[in-house]
């Protein structure tokens, strides 16, 4: 392995990934690894060939030190390499199965059985695996009551952003300065979590600006009485460089606003991007980002409730100086303590510990 650290430079990484996978969040480490200098392998698994596939792969790696990854949301595939060697295994979970199919999304299915099966599935591939990366240290607290885990055996690992994403970064400083008029950007799903209503009926209590515009890039619905004509919905997925250019232009990004549970273990991908590219960072106080509202490297708001969400809006942006101060704090946070090698560096420590 070409530049890898002395003590690791025998290990060979497999990630492994259901098909279609494509924003995996350990697609951030593999990236990480890559940039370091380490020659690694990512195989996309067939859903319907995942026995023998998986059969191939660890025939092919058998004489080689090798760890294992399987990459975010693919647990399926633990118990099938599990079944196939005595190799480390890593899960790189980020989050149970059950907090993204089921409390996020509400999806329970025919009398709960899609809720039981994604349970067992969940007890089954911790157990499994050799070593389990969590997004947070409240989400390790839950996982180990859920599940009987051994706390030892998970590690707590940021998701990040995926920098390889960003080819050519143009600094918000500069962009600022030619915005016709002030942009609040969400940009996200919009399943419960992401409290879309509490930012529809926050709209009409701002009074900041008359040529304020809020961009929304979700794909949701909006019934008639949230239509706005401050509100532009972008209704479907993204290329890279139309959200980027987005936030470039933005001057506030939101995150999550509703008042949900799952947000007491959770720290959303948006946060991460407007860390990277220096934006003023507003949401919900509600759960594992309250402790960066306390240190003044957020600005929150009482969660789900769109007045006090509108007063945060009309505050900041009476104020470019508030804003800057927001945008450089949060900017500084990510680069300390989330930036794309900063994270590689801990994937690369909890793997081989």
């Amino acid at each position: 392995m070409k530049g890898a650290h002395p003590e690791i430079k025998s290990i060979t990484f497999v990630f492994l990934s259901l098909e279609g996978n494509r924003f995996s969040r350990t697609i951030n480490y593999r990236n990480g690894l890559e940039k370091m200098g380490f020659e690694l392998f990512w195989f996309e698994i067939d859903p319907q060939k995942k026995n023998s596939q998986i059969g191939d792969i660890v025939r092919k790696f058998e004489s080689l030190d090798v760890i294992y990854v399987v990459a975010s949301p693919s647990h399926i595939l633990v118990p099938y390499l599990r079944i196939k060697t005595r190799r480390k295994v890593v899960l790189d979970a980020g989050w149970p199965l059950y907090d993204g199919v089921i409390q996020s999304r509400r999806k329970f299915g025919f009398l709960g059985w899609r809720l039981l099966w994604t349970f067992l599935l969940d007890f089954l591939t911790f157990h499994l695996a050799s070593k389990v990366f969590l997004e947070t240290n409240s989400q390790i607290d839950v996982c180990s009551r859920r599940y009987f885990l051994l706390k030892r055996k998970m590690y707590c690992l940021a998701t990040g952003f995926d920098e390889n994403r960003v080819t050519e970064f143009v600094s918000s400083k500069s962009d600022s300065k030619k915005a016709l008029a002030p942009i609040v950007l969400f940009r996200g799903g919009p399943q419960e979590e992401a409290g879309l209503n509490v930012l529809f009926d926050a709209i009409k209590y701002v009074t900041a600006s008359t040529k304020l515009r809020f961009i929304v890039v979700s794909k949701v619905q909006i019934s008639q009485r949230w239509q706005h004509q401050q509100l532009e919905v972008i209704n479907d997925f993204q290329q890279d460089d139309v959200l980027w250019d987005l936030y470039r232009k933005a001057d506030i990004v939101l995150g999550q606003l509703s008042n949900h549970a799952r947000l007491d273990k959770t720290l959303p991908h948006k946060f991460f991007e407007a860390g990277f590219f220096e934006k003023a960072y507003v949401s919900s106080d509600r759960g594992v980002i309250r402790q960066y509202i306390h240190t003044n490297e957020v600005a929150g708001f009482r969660a789900g409730d769109p007045r006090d969400l509108a007063r945060v809006i009309d505050n900041l942006l009476s104020s470019q100086n508030q804003i800057r101060q927001f945008s450089d704090s949060v900017s500084a946070l990510y680069r300390r303590d989330f930036a794309q090698g900063v994270l590689t560096k801990k994937f690369l420590e909890f793997s081989n510990s």
